[in-house]
């Protein structure tokens, strides 16, 4: 039969058939005992060793009792002082799950209890999810955050931050320099930007007056069209072969620009290449 008692203290439920006890603390003993019987009963205790013990020998074998009436202030001082006393003296009888009885400090859930875990919570959405705030909430929250100054506000990377960032990039090259895209790539780029234009003033529907076009030519007078691109020579320092960009561009199998990429970061695999004069 169970104490009708409501106070603050440390409890044991003891298996009489074994003598095997658990220890604990509660500001409401009556209360507490209804909360583990109800576990049990639904055999979803927390603690699987006193579910076990439930199961095999019966309620009527489970007892419980107060050890230790206390403040609510002193529970954990106390719960720990029992606690530590049965495991010095009956270590094997003290089915408590825990290494310290106020903390779950070295406590390792096993990894099927967070797998089902993740899978319970994965798709769920937040509480206040397509809960539109109020009006008189959305003004208190202005309130409270009028005048108050972002945590990086002002300050500024450090000299040596900056020289580190400076030194670690400089030098580096895009991750896909010279990595050609394949066919397939250039399709999906050609089809994304299909109906998007180029960027020109034709594509973009505009169109100039009569004498904005007649300023136009005249600008362009004189200016010759179809320039040849200056070629850069190279010299093979191994061979002594004068090959030419378009040469280093079939060599490497990469595009014009990413030659001269790899020459301006003075690139590795142009040590043994040097420019003609």
């Amino acid at each position: 039969m169970i104490k009708k008692v409501d106070i603050p203290c440390i409890y044991l439920i003891t298996c009489i058939e074994n003598n095997k006890i658990y220890i604990g603390q509660t500001c409401r003993f009556n209360h507490r005992t209804g909360q583990h019987l109800s576990s049990l009963r639904k055999g979803s205790h927390f603690n699987k060793y006193l579910q076990r013990l439930y199961n095999k020998y019966g309620e009527s074998k489970i007892k419980f009792s107060i050890e230790v009436e206390c403040n609510i202030g002193s529970l954990n001082e106390e719960e720990r002082r029992v606690f530590f006393y049965y495991k010095s003296t009956i270590p094997n009888l003290v089915i408590n799950s825990r290494v310290d009885p106020v903390s779950n400090r070295g406590i390792k859930k096993p990894k099927e209890s967070v797998k089902k875990q993740s899978d319970k919570l994965r798709g769920r959405p937040t509480w206040n999810k397509g809960i539109p705030m109020t009006e008189e909430a959305k003004a208190n929250l202005s309130q409270s955050l009028k005048g108050r100054k972002v945590w990086n506000t002002g300050t500024s990377g450090s000299g040596v931050m900056k020289s580190n960032k400076t030194s670690f990039t400089k030098g580096h090259l895009p991750a896909n320099i010279g990595c050609p895209k394949s066919d397939e790539t250039k399709i999906k780029i050609s089809v994304s930007r299909r109906g998007k234009g180029t960027g020109l003033w034709k594509d973009r529907g505009l169109s100039f007056s009569v004498e904005a076009l007649k300023k136009m030519s005249i600008a362009k007078k004189g200016i010759k069209r179809g320039t040849p691109t200056r070629i850069n020579k190279y010299i093979d320092i191994e061979t002594g072969e004068i090959v030419t960009t378009k040469d280093l561009v079939k060599i490497f199998s990469v595009n014009r620009s990413t030659i001269l990429l790899w020459r301006k970061h003075n690139n590795p695999k142009l040590e043994k290449f040097k420019l003609a004069s």
